[in-house]
């Protein structure tokens, strides 16, 4: 694939599980991949199981809050030139039954997967 055929995907959520099964799957078809995960350290360790060298970019801080989504973004284009694909896959899990949620957990489980970084907007070529 020449260098303008390569496409580069962000996907949150990298460090684990779906994540970064994701990843996996889109390094080996050849895509460049920026990924996130709040953990700096869980971001190294699945980097060193990627095996991508610097076709995986790890940025590691909580996605809802702008400066990461700006910085996650940032990365992408810095490093790669061109958003082609979000994979908004971050998510977290509290374990007890919905009814037992506070509002702000609520608000929480609504505002991880739905963020800035998520807009088409800012990403748009």
């Amino acid at each position: 694939m020449s260098a303008c055929n390569i496409k580069t995907a962000v996907v949150t959520g990298a460090s684990s599980g779906i994540g970064l099964g994701v990843a996996k799957a889109l390094l080996a078809q050849g895509w460049n991949v920026v990924g996130n995960a709040r953990s700096e350290n869980r971001l190294k360790e699945a980097s060193a199981q990627l095996g991508a060298g610097a076709r995986f970019v790890g940025v590691a801080g909580d996605i809802t809050a702008p400066d990461t989504s700006k910085r996650v973004l940032g990365a992408a284009l810095e490093q790669f030139g061109r958003v082609d694909l979000l994979v908004n896959n971050a998510g977290i899990f509290l374990p007890k039954p919905f009814v037992d949620f506070t509002p702000e957990e609520i608000e929480q489980q609504i505002a991880t997967p739905a963020t800035r970084c998520g807009s088409p907007r800012p990403c748009s070529r």
